[in-house]
């Protein structure tokens, strides 16, 4: 299978310590699920490399899954540090904020001029094909991420170029004062105005959340936001 042209930039937090609502907190259990990820965006044909930044500098041994990439001929990049230092005071979009610029820093796959995919670590993203090539005419994209709580931009999953991120929105988790800052509502008060798109289909995440939640749409549900999406709902 040869390799697409996507570029994937995956956060983690392998050990999170103690943070408040932090439901799935054990190290190992957290690794089973991101090993989980990285098999699926490595199979995917609209892949063609994966960068993993991981904020907890945890040891384990990444060799079997650089082995598997390369066997694909899709590079795998991780970036290991200890971080996540100011996320127990700050809340887990602080630290959200830090490991991408972060990355953005030590990165030798991404390139200033190359749109990247975020996705948060353990989620799956099954409609990626749809997403991807859509998307194509446009480096920068982001989606509401709900509805019913509007001017909240989609931090699990978007479309972006570094360029495009350091200028306006490398700063903007420095705003956090408490835990319950809201990463995606700070970067929705940037976005707002420059009426960026959104992508043509919903996002289908599929994976369990730091609080226990699990994402897993109903067909019907799916199908709601497919209309909403034709529509233009989900402009930020």
């Amino acid at each position: 299978m040869s390799p697409g042209s996507a570029l994937i930039v995956m956060t983690a937090t392998i050990d999170p310590g103690r943070l408040d609502n932090l439901v799935l907190a054990s190290p190992m259990l957290r690794w089973q699920q991101y090993q989980e990820a990285l098999a699926f965006w490595l199979k995917h044909p609209s892949v063609a490399a994966v960068v993993f930044v991981e904020n907890s500098g945890f040891p384990v041994d990444f060799s079997p899954l650089k082995k598997a990439y390369d066997r694909m001929a899709k590079p795998l990049e991780v970036v290991s540090y200890r971080g996540n230092l100011g996320t127990s005071e700050k809340g887990r979009g602080y630290g959200e904020g830090e490991i991408l610029n972060r990355v953005l820093e030590e990165s030798h796959l991404i390139r200033d001029n190359q749109s990247f995919f975020k996705v948060t670590g353990r989620f799956k993203v099954l409609n990626f094909g749809a997403l991807e090539k859509t998307s194509r005419p446009h480096p920068v994209v982001v989606n509401e991420r709900s509805l019913r709580k509007r001017r909240w931009v989609d931090t699990r999953f978007f479309k972006m170029t570094p360029e495009f991120y350091r200028r306006h929105l490398a700063h903007v988790h420095y705003e956090a004062r408490s835990i319950d800052y809201i990463l995606g509502e700070g970067y929705a008060r940037v976005l707002h105005p420059m009426h960026l798109p959104a992508f043509r289909f919903p996002i289908h995440v599929v994976g369990i959340a730091g609080n226990g939640s699990s994402y897993q749409d109903s067909s019907f549900k799916l199908a709601i936001k497919t209309l909403c999406a034709a529509a233009g709902r989900y402009h930020v």
